[in-house]
């Protein structure tokens, strides 16, 4: 009797033991992140209203792949200001805001606007 509680016991450890594989995702509890930033990049529409009237914009910039990362601007204080710079090449401080559903929002507290067809030095103050 007992050899056979054995037995059963180490088939039952044999199919529970992948579960715990070192590659098996282990839920964790998420919390939202903030992180300090500095980034370049060209500011975008992100959304507009029939009128053609744009209510947000996004910051794209290049990642190491050579791919495009879109980042949605908060539409308050300076970033709301930024409603107006469609187009143009930025410098902008702030806060990377992640969600616990991984998407980022940045909350500018300063930009500077990089003219680069002027042949003009990036400023350092940022």
């Amino acid at each position: 009797m007992n050899r056979h509680c054995l037995y059963f016991f180490f088939l039952f450890l044999l199919s529970v033991v992948p579960l715990f594989s070192a590659n098996a995702k282990i839920p964790t509890a998420s919390v939202p992140r903030q992180v300090d930033f500095n980034m370049t990049g060209v500011v975008e529409i992100a959304d507009e209203d029939d009128a053609g009237i744009v209510r947000s914009v996004s910051l794209s910039c290049m990642n190491a792949l050579g791919e495009y990362d879109y980042y949605p601007i908060e539409n308050k204080g300076k970033g709301k200001e930024l409603l107006t710079r469609i187009g143009e090449t930025v410098r902008i401080k702030g806060m990377l805001l992640i969600d616990r559903e991984n998407n980022r929002f940045l909350t500018v507290s300063d930009y500077v606007i990089l003219n680069d067809e002027a042949g003009e030095q990036e400023p350092d103050e940022l």
